[in-house]
């Protein structure tokens, strides 16, 4: 792919959370409530308050999207630090937007936030389920009920696992399916099991592909702990795309919009196959 073909993928979603943005700040009203076992989680770390000011409004539509898809959900920022448009935005919708500053995230280290979310993200949420979202990844439709207890994570397979009838049986048989994280649903399950072989074994490693965190909850720890393979689901390649795409690859059976996407070239993707998402509403 060319840079101009991911520039202009990434321009296609900017348009999308800018004028989605200025629909939610003309139409105020919050939903109702989500489900309760439910916790929603982003992460936000930037190097200055000018830096953080120019980039927050991606997030904050994300974090709107969501709530107007899946209903008002409890909200968890995980932010390096306490920041004025992060501060505004908790004012403005208490008690649903809690913040918590990890002084470990470093801006620009995603490897950083690998390591939060592999030893700290169980501590983050008390709900049985958490969907972590991201400024590029978040709710398109609503749906959000149906992938409860299907699975302890559950994200969009990376684009290279085709879902096919026996890549499906094969990736059950095997019980490990690669998911993509940036917007995911994992139970408390699978994050307290994660930081338990986190701080066993991997917390003082260096930072590799391994310790990535969504490769590290559905490739590194399948393939590392026979324990874990067995007490873990997620392995479900189907179900992963009804959930969620991240890159081109779109199967030919979803008969349905994926609930979600990750990445600007996923959510192009979807917008060629549903481009009745881009309608805003009156």
């Amino acid at each position: 792919m060319s840079t101009t073909d991911t520039q202009n993928q990434k321009a296609i979603l900017q348009n999308y959370l800018d004028e989605r943005l200025e629909w939610h700040r003309n139409h105020p009203e919050i939903p109702a409530h989500g489900p309760s076992s439910v916790t929603a989680l982003t992460y936000f770390f930037s190097a200055s308050e000018v830096e953080a000011e120019a980039g927050f409004h991606n997030l904050e539509c994300a974090i709107l999207e969501t709530w107007r898809h899946c209903g008002a959900l409890h909200t968890v920022i995980v932010a390096n630090s306490y920041f004025k448009c992060i501060s505004r935005f908790k004012e403005k919708h208490q008690p649903l937007v809690e913040v918590q500053i990890e002084k470990g995230l470093v801006p620009g280290s995603v490897d950083s936030m690998s390591a939060d979310c592999n030893g700290k993200l169980y501590t983050r949420f008390s709900t049985k389920y958490v969907l972590v979202i991201q400024d590029d990844g978040f709710p398109l439709r609503s749906g959000l009920p149906y992938f409860l207890g299907r699975g302890d994570f559950i994200g969009g397979p990376r684009n290279y696992v085709r879902d096919y009838w026996w890549v499906n049986f094969l990736r059950r048989l095997m019980r490990e399916c690669p998911y993509n994280g940036g917007f995911s649903l994992r139970t408390n399950k699978v994050c307290k099991l994660a930081a338990k072989f986190w701080e066993r074994k991997w917390k003082n490693s260096h930072p590799s592909w391994d310790t990535i965190e969504d490769v590290f909850y559905t490739t590194t720890l399948l393939r590392d702990s026979l324990y874990y393979r067995l007490a873990v689901s997620a392995n479900k390649v189907h179900l992963g795309y009804k959930f969620s795409i991240e890159g081109e690859y779109y199967p030919d059976n979803l008969h349905e919009m994926p609930f979600g996407f990750h990445s600007a070239r996923a959510f192009c993707k979807i917008v060629e196959k549903h481009p009745e998402i881009l309608e805003i509403e009156s």
